[in-house]
């Protein structure tokens, strides 16, 4: 596969249980073979958010020093993509696809957490949680007075921002 060209091999696509979607092979991967090759400008990451059209917020938000984990950039990036552009978006067959429900704890409600309960990963969820939200609160509602078209409220609260991040992390590479 040249660097501009997606390579599928031996996988699939399939609902694996109690693991929800994934590749799996479909075929014996020999030692040093490639089953699957995706270029990375085929992927949603920073540099393809810093060539959208977040492009302008994104480097008026370098200009005033504004700090972005690189999460956030593509929290940003993927609310933009499904809910802004939507079908008119490159990233439409990605974004589309993704899970309404990711099935991280960090977005369970009160009841599931409570099975946790006494456990090191409730005060992690929380952390985990408090952190994401900060980030959010220190774009919004700025960027949405700044410029409503691109980051309009409704596309952009609380709860769009905590899947957007697990989305993200249940997802980075």
């Amino acid at each position: 596969a040249d660097d501009e060209t997606p390579f599928v091999g031996s996988v699939a696509l399939r609902s694996v249980f109690g693991r929800g979607r994934g590749l799996v092979t479909t075929a014996p991967v020999e030692k040093g073979a490639t089953p699957l090759s995706l270029p990375l400008l085929k992927c949603m990451s920073t540099a393809s958010a810093r060539r959208s059209r977040l492009a302008p917020a994104l480097a008026e938000l370098s200009a005033n020093r504004t700090e972005l984990s690189i999460d956030a950039v593509l929290a940003l990036h993927l609310l933009h993509e499904l809910h802004v552009r939507g079908e008119q978006s490159h990233w439409w067959p990605y974004v589309s696809a993704l899970p309404k429900d990711v099935g991280s704890p960090v977005l369970w409600a009160p009841e599931q957490l409570a099975q946790l309960e006494g456990s090191n990963l409730v005060g992690f969820r929380d952390a985990v949680l408090k952190g994401w939200m900060a980030e959010r609160d220190a774009l919004f509602p700025g960027l949405t007075r700044a410029l409503p078209d691109a980051f309009p409220e409704e596309h952009f609260r609380a709860s769009n921002w905590a899947w957007a991040m697990s989305v993200v992390w249940s997802r980075a590479a």
